[in-house]
């Protein structure tokens, strides 16, 4: 049976997919504001909890207080990604160079019901791979300045991203695949150019157009990020369920995008916890066979355990949906290795504490930058073979 939900994981629920209602849950504010605070950080929906309090009778008002302050922070970090945002576009428009933003500003203006409900803190675009050179040498030349020093760790990992700083401090990661790792180009057969092929411009409020993926790219995207990301946060699942809404959307163009690509299994089971959470069914024709297992096991574990996690919960869970694969084999192989990388980890870090970020050493130097920007281009333009690398 499912276990009741916990007041402060029901309010986050409502936060994101039911905020008009003026009454609370039942002793949600037997907490104190820093506890609410501090789980909707973990989920990066703490703009969407304030608008769900503000809204609802009887909040203290020093919680409402705390709770502005948090609000213009968060307007104020949006601002200031709109304006390094402005540099990216002035400036790969004028290169003449394809790309697209996702995720974070575009699910926060066109997605969600209102742009001050998600938090977002970088920018992702994404160039092809052909391009990625031009495109990273633009952005510097606009006044972007690299955070990836270590281009032999880049160059060994063949990373398909590169983080930068923009003029006003945001976090820029330019990408030339949606899957980062080398390991997820092997499993899945992404499309990154037929994506920006599709590319269609959104207009925010603020009056700013930009370029990103169609509606069916985006609900394909988000849910792949998602699922390797362990699909254990609201904010993640909002987009879904917002982006699954959105004019324009085909659950049955997604499928055939989905078995062309390989990520028909992450993509459903994404979807199908989107739906256990949100109450809201899943969209017609969607269904991977090869991943009814796998799906059975991540319902049961939602089951067992309750979602959405809140901070000092032991686990808030996510390993069986970053592991999912094309076949039960995969996946449980998938799961494995996991496990055993995070162990090892873990003893990593008891043994000799926090490490600095690996890609931030300056390793490797202009001639590393050279060697990996020359296998970029050719993974891009190479054999499908090639383009497995």
């Amino acid at each position: 049976m499912t276990n009741p939900r916990r007041p402060l994981a029901q309010l986050l629920i409502e936060s994101v997919f039911d905020s008009s209602s003026a009454v609370l849950p039942p002793r949600v504010l037997e907490h104190s504001v820093e506890e609410v605070l501090e789980a909707g950080g973990l989920h990066r929906i703490t703009p969407a909890v304030i608008r769900r309090l503000r809204a609802a009778e009887g909040v203290p008002a020093h919680w409402v207080e705390q709770l502005s302050a948090f609000r213009e922070r968060q307007i104020l970090r949006h601002l200031l990604n709109l304006t390094d945002l402005r540099a990216a576009t002035g400036a790969l428009r004028t290169a003449d160079i394809p790309w697209v933003v996702a995720k974070g500003p575009v699910a926060s203006e066109v997605l969600w019901p209102s742009p001050d409900m998600r938090e977002y803190y970088d920018l992702d675009v994404f160039v092809h791979g052909s391009r990625f050179p031009a495109a990273l040498a633009t952005l510097e030349d606009a006044g972007f300045t690299l955070a990836d020093h270590n281009w032999a760790l880049i160059r060994k990992t063949m990373r398909a991203e590169v983080a930068l700083i923009g003029p006003a401090g945001t976090h820029l990661d330019l990408h030339w695949d949606i899957a980062v790792p080398k390991q997820l180009r092997r499993a899945y057969r992404t499309d990154p150019a037929g994506m920006l092929e599709r590319r269609v411009e959104v207009q925010f409020s603020s009056g700013d157009v930009v370029p990103t993926f169609d509606a069916v790219d985006t609900v394909h995207h988000l849910a792949f990020h998602a699922a390797q990301a362990g699909a254990n946060r609201l904010m993640w699942l909002g987009d879904l369920h917002f982006a699954t809404h959105r004019l324009g959307f085909d659950p049955v163009e997604l499928r055939r995008r989905c078995l062309a690509a390989r990520t028909a299994v992450p993509v459903v089971l994404v979807l199908e916890r989107v739906s256990r959470v949100s109450g809201a069914p899943m969209p017609p024709g969607l269904s991977a066979r090869r991943g009814r297992v796998w799906s059975h096991l991540a319902a049961r574990r939602d089951h067992r355990y309750e979602f959405p996690g809140l901070p000092h919960d032991r686990s808030i869970g996510g390993g069986l949906y970053a592991s999912a694969r094309g076949s039960l084999a995969g996946s449980g192989v998938e799961l494995a290795r996991q496990m055993v990388m995070a162990r090892v980890h873990e003893a990593r870090v008891r043994r000799h504490g926090s490490q600095p970020r690996a890609l931030s050493a300056d390793i490797g130097g202009e001639r590393g930058r050279r060697d990996y920007l020359a296998a970029v281009t050719e993974v891009a333009g190479g054999s499908r073979a090639t383009r497995r690398g």
